[in-house]
This record gives C-alpha cells, structure tokens and sequence, in this order.
C-alpha cells in the first residue's frame, strides 16, 4: 500500500509498497515544485538509481565533472557514480524513484551495472522502447497505487530478457553484503579472506559487475550513511550535531566527514542541507541518492 509522507507547498512524496520486485529497495513517487536557479545533487550511493518520469516532462542533467553541459532524458538508469549528478529545478517534476541493488542489474534490466551511464544517466538506450511504453502505462494509472502496480508488474516481468542473466558469484555477493551491512567499515582484506579470494581477485570482480572496487563501495556506503543521519535530523527539527555523525558512521573526525561530502557531493555538508532544505524537511529526498 502507498503511503503519503509529506505534502508541503514546495514538495510531496508517496512512499511505494516494499518488496515491489527482487533487488528493488526504496520506491518513492514524488511532485516538486519548480525552483528557478536551483539544482538538486543526486549523490553516490550504493545504489543503482532508476527514475522516471510522468508526462511529458525531462530530467536536464549536468555532469559535475563537465562544467557548462547538459543532457535531457525522462528516463534515470545510472551507474555506480563518485560524484553528484546535477539535475535542474527549474521546471515540476512528476515521477517515480526506485532503489536497485546493483548486483539485481542484470536481472531487471539484461546488462550488468558497470554498463550504465554515468555521465548523463540516460536509461533510454537500455530500455528502449519499453521504457517510454512503461512511462505512457504509469502516467496513465494515476492515483500512485496504480502506478506503483503497474511499475511492479514491469520489473517483475521479462519484457527486456531473452533469457536468464547469471546470477552475481556467491563470493562476490556475499562480500557485498558484508561490505554494506558493516557501513562500510569492513576491511576489505578482511573481506577477501572471508570470501577465500585475494584481494586483487575480489576486486576484478567488483569492476567487473558494477565498474568501481570494493573499497570505494565501502566509502559510499560509509558516506550514505552519513548522509542519512543528517537528512534524518533535518527531518525530525532535531540537532545536526557534524561531529557526532561522523564518529557514528566511522570517520576519524569531522573534518574527514567534510572531505568525503566535498568529493562526493561537491559542496559541505551545511551547504547541501541548505540545498536539499525543502526535501529534506518532507522527509523525502528524491531524484537520486536517498
């Protein structure tokens, strides 16, 4: 069942049903108003983003990396990324966000993580046709219980399978869930071991599947974490006390924290509060990196 979390003047998300399809985690239907000027940082995470969205609007896209571009697509698929993706706010956006394991790449969508875009974060050329049919289906099942069944129908079918992709090597799905689980503290030599691989071995097979290595999924991890508790915070009005946070998630100090949310997000932590304020006060925080 769809549950309504917030709908302020600025911004409104519905949280979708759990388990919607195997290797789905989060599914939140949101609206947003526009903000002229303003730019949403979809941050890294641990995990593959698939957007899209209703109607007839787009997604304008800048690549953090690449000052002065810009791509548009109504559809999301991006790859594991260490920088944010810029996304414009300039217009309403109307759509639906989902949270996918990784390693469940290949099975929902034929091709293995590390073959996502990363740079403009099209999910046009994976989907296909299918995507736009998927997207004209779900505008047209309004109000969002609708939506969200007809997307769980898509992800549960096989409309982009041939045939059964393999499933991810147990070593590697079990250094993953060690990997995550630990908030990224695991050492990955620990891992390895655990998993009776090397280390180099273990990451070929992380490059491999998803396109980076284990110890940075193990910073994403640590970073999502973070960036969590002080979404969390801003949410509930309380205190975003930066050092406690820190020690939480692991960092040697609060200066270390600043130095992963200026990689990763681009910014300080204080300036992507003040950034995200309106999502993060709904309790929402779509568009990538939840």
């Amino acid at each position: 069942m769809a549950a309504e979390v917030a709908d302020g003047d600025a911004a409104s998300f519905v949280v979708g049903p759990s388990r919607l399809a195997p290797g789905v985690g989060s599914v939140t239907a949101f609206r947003l108003s526009p903000v002229p000027g303003a730019v949403h940082r979809g941050l890294p995470s641990p995990s593959v983003t698939f957007l899209l969205t209703l109607g007839d609007g787009e997604f304008v896209i800048h690549d953090a990396g690449a000052p002065g571009s810009a791509s548009a697509t109504p559809i999301i698929l991006g790859g594991l990324h260490t920088r944010p993706a810029l996304v414009d706010q300039a217009c309403e956006q109307i759509g639906v966000e989902v949270s996918v394991h990784p390693l469940a790449v290949r099975a929902l969508f034929g091709v293995p993580a590390r073959e996502l875009d990363v740079t403009t974060f099209s999910g046009r050329d994976v989907l296909g046709a299918s995507g736009e049919l998927l997207r004209e289906q779900m505008s047209e099942r309004q109000p969002w219980a609708g939506v969200f069944d007809v997307l769980g129908t898509f992800l549960r079918g096989t409309a982009l399978r041939t045939e059964s992709p393999p499933a991810p090597r147990p070593e590697l799905a079990e250094a993953w869930r060690v990997i995550v689980a630990s908030g990224g503290r695991a050492r990955v030599s620990a891992v390895a071991a655990r998993v009776g691989l090397s280390e180099r071995r273990l990451r070929t097979l992380f490059v491999d599947e998803v396109g980076i290595g284990p110890k940075t999924v193990a910073r994403l991890a640590r970073f999502s974490g973070a960036r969590t508790a002080v979404a969390r915070a801003v949410a509930t009005g309380g205190p975003t006390a930066l050092a406690d946070v820190a020690a939480a998630a692991g960092y040697v100090d609060q200066a270390h924290l600043t130095a992963e949310f200026r990689e990763f997000a681009g910014v300080p932590p204080g300036r992507w509060v003040a950034e995200e304020f309106r999502n993060l006060q709904a309790d929402g925080h779509p568009l990538g990196g939840r």
